[in-house]
């Protein structure tokens, strides 16, 4: 978890304001609608060292939208990264994919389904990936906003949607 004291050696942020930052190992991964880092353009997507700050080259993915959310991983150098967005990397990917810390790529293996609106929050819990925000539909299927995942596939998870039912059922 980051410290909530700013570093001296945190890279300057331009164009607009960072919404979520997260600990990959030696590095910090920010998301926002910033255009620039350390003076180097960079959309909405960052790396940088924990300790010196510099920023992290070999990160440099292109967002054809907002990041709003970052979160570690489920393996060692990558990140989740959930917002606005409709392609990484030149890839169609809505609005929540997997990259490798390492060199900006997404994660061969992880496929979402089509996510109908933005994902604003990002939380990983037994295996399972639990992701909130404004959309309706996960793969078609309505959802209302909250949808639950496999943490290594991307595969939709009926996970939330049968602890919601069985919620309303049992309510009375």
């Amino acid at each position: 978890m980051p410290s909530e004291v700013p570093s001296a050696v945190t890279p300057a942020v331009t164009g607009d304001n960072v919404q979520s930052i997260a600990a990959v190992g030696s590095r910090m991964v920010i998301g926002g609608p910033f255009t620039a880092v350390a003076g180097v353009g960079r959309d909405s997507l960052a790396a940088f060292d924990a300790v010196s700050g510099a920023l992290w080259a070999g990160f440099a993915p292109t967002v054809d939208g907002t990041v709003l959310s970052v979160l570690p991983g489920p393996v060692a150098d990558t990140v989740y990264v959930g917002g606005k967005f409709t392609a990484i990397n030149g890839t169609t990917v809505r609005n929540l994919a997997l990259l490798s810390t390492v060199n900006g790529s997404l994660v061969a293996g992880f496929k979402v389904p089509t996510i109908n609106g933005q994902v604003n929050d990002l939380e990983l819990r037994g295996g399972r990936l639990f992701v909130a925000g404004v959309f309706t539909k996960v793969g078609g299927v309505n959802r209302g906003g909250l949808a639950t995942f496999n943490a290594s596939t991307g595969a939709a998870d009926p996970f939330l949607g049968v602890m919601l039912t069985e919620r309303h059922n049992n309510s009375g």
